[in-house]
């Protein structure tokens, strides 16, 4: 029988804490997920890909920050009709075309990782959907994507079943308790 998400990608709301963290920081949810669904490779890598897409994003401001205050407080000392001005916004341009290219290929490294973290969770607890749908997801919306994820993870923590002779069965972490029938 198949299942489905105990939350809705927009029930990120239900942990407002945890909505918030995911907001400001996805690699400390991801990872957190990642950990909890043995993947922790992924984990990792999306924690090192996260890292460097935004030390590209820094270096890139910091780089246009750099060449715009030396470009208007130096004087012109052009031989060639403004020829050397022309080669150094050119070295900009490449510079800063190369490190937004890099960054947008990190991040859809990023997007993978979650769509590969989002198909293995559906594998694992039996969720209905498909493959397309988890890549679309995560493209759209990953921060969404990571709270439902960790949301569904913590739901399935927190099970409770009642059995036969309506005893509760309380599921934490893998470990089922029976509670006796008083």
């Amino acid at each position: 029988m198949a299942n489905e998400w105990t939350h809705g990608i927009c029930g990120c709301t239900r942990d407002v804490p945890w909505c918030l963290i995911t907001c400001c920081f996805p690699f400390v949810t991801s990872f957190k997920v990642g950990m909890r669904l043995g993947l922790r490779s992924f984990a990792i890598m999306y924690l090192i890909f996260y890292f460097l897409h935004w030390i590209l994003r820094i270096t890139g401001f910091a780089f246009n920050t750099l060449f715009w205050e030396t470009s208007i407080s130096e004087p012109d000392y052009d031989d060639d009709d403004g020829y050397n001005k022309v080669v150094t916004m050119y070295k900009y341009l490449l510079y800063n075309c190369a490190a937004e290219f890099l960054a947008a290929l990190i991040s859809l490294a990023c997007v993978g990782i979650l769509c590969k973290m989002r198909v293995a969770m559906r594998s694992q607890y039996n969720i209905t959907g498909d493959k397309c749908e988890d890549c679309v997801m995560a493209l759209c919306c990953g921060t969404c994507v990571l709270c439902q994820m960790h949301n569904h993870l913590n739901a399935q923590d927190h099970t409770v079943i009642l059995t036969s002779d309506n005893s509760a069965v309380i599921s934490r972490t893998g470990a089922l308790k029976v509670c006796p029938n008083e």
